[in-house]
């Protein structure tokens, strides 16, 4: 009695852990094709510019907010999560950014108002400001 139990539970086991198996190996991921949309969070101001440097990491920046701040943002994962790389907190616009490489790029505020600012973007050292 006793060795038919065990053999029907490990028969058991062994149907559920080859069934597991098979569903685990064949189960795919699929996100949305083609375009779709990424939304900022809701305290970031508009978008002025977006760029990509390769299919995973992204830079965009925005206009000033109503608390006057400014921001740069990084993705590394096709724009899914966002971090900020710069918050300008002195009312400039960032308007243009430009990447040199993953991990190196330039932010350039609005200089028609005569406070403009460049900044150099770095992964290691995050921002450095340079006048």
């Amino acid at each position: 009695m006793d060795n038919k139990f065990l053999n029907k539970l490990s028969t058991l086991f062994f149907n559920f852990s080859f069934l597991k198996f098979i569903i685990a190996f064949n189960y795919i991921h699929n996100p949305p094709a083609g375009w779709y949309q990424q939304v900022l969070p809701q305290n970031l101001p508009s978008n002025n510019q977006t760029t990509f440097k390769d299919s995973l990491t992204g830079y965009a920046v925005t206009t000033a907010s109503s608390e006057n701040k400014s921001y740069v943002i990084k993705t590394t994962n096709e724009g899914d999560k966002l971090n900020f790389e710069l918050i300008d907190s002195y009312g400039r616009e960032i308007n243009d950014v430009e990447i040199l490489n993953v991990n190196r790029g330039f932010a350039c505020t609005d200089y028609e108002t005569g406070c403009g600012g460049l900044y150099k973007l770095q992964m290691v050292k995050r921002t450095e400001i340079i006048k």
